[in-house]
């Protein structure tokens, strides 16, 4: 029986697959940190800036 091992997406370091993508928690809080900064704001608050702003 072998054992299947995986690489961490954000250090490397292998470690044995159990359907996870990081090594620990404190890898997957730096990938979520890095995928979250580029989100924008929520398309509702653009909509409703647009509608003050043409009843001025």
């Amino acid at each position: 029986m072998s054992v299947v091992t995986r690489r961490c997406e954000v250090c490397g370091k292998e470690f044995a697959d159990d359907g996870q993508r990081f090594c620990n928690e404190e890898c997957r809080g730096v990938f979520m940190q890095r995928s979250r900064q580029g989100t924008r704001r929520s398309p509702g608050r653009t909509v409703a800036r647009r509608r003050r702003r043409r009843g001025r």
